[in-house]
């Protein structure tokens, strides 16, 4: 009964603290407008958000840090398997798309990930990730052959 919601309550600040502490960590590390105006640079994710990707320039080459975890950490999946949800938020896909349109005088962009953007087939992958003893894969480019599929067309085009 009456305690269950206090234990929820107390979860749920708890969990707003760790979630506020972690964001100050990673955000400290590459974020030198932290505490600022609270508005992220081009090709960066916002304070306000859950994500942690970001860009920078050093002359006419360009590097994107793309975040994988944001999805797996802050999307409930409701059951749904990994291999079915998104594995990059529609803002990063925004802040990519904003580097490759509208930053100028860039001759190299270097995209950055936690995992390889190339292992296993598409069709393996997504095999493989089926399986319970694998089911971690499922957070991997390969699985993810649309998504992996998109950012290889826009990188192409964006060169082309």
């Amino acid at each position: 009964g009456g305690s269950g919601g206090s234990v929820n309550a107390n979860r749920a600040r708890l969990c707003g603290m760790v979630e506020q502490v972690y964001r100050e960590y990673q955000r400290q590390l590459w974020d030198p407008a932290l505490g600022g105006d609270g508005q992220a640079p081009v090709g960066c994710s916002k304070a306000s958000g859950h994500g942690e990707w970001h860009f920078h320039r050093f002359g006419t080459v360009g590097v994107m840090m793309m975040d994988l975890k944001e999805q797996r950490m802050w999307e409930p999946s409701g059951g749904v398997p990994a291999v079915e949800q998104p594995i990059v938020s529609s803002e990063q896909w925004a802040c990519l798309n904003e580097i490759l349109t509208k930053v100028s005088g860039l001759d190299h962009l270097v995209v950055c990930s936690e995992y390889p953007f190339v292992d296993d087939s598409i069709e393996d992958a997504q095999y493989k990730a089926a399986l319970p003893s694998h089911e971690h894969l499922g957070h991997r480019w390969p699985a993810h052959g649309a998504e992996l599929r998109k950012l290889t067309h826009a990188l192409f085009a964006w060169r082309a």
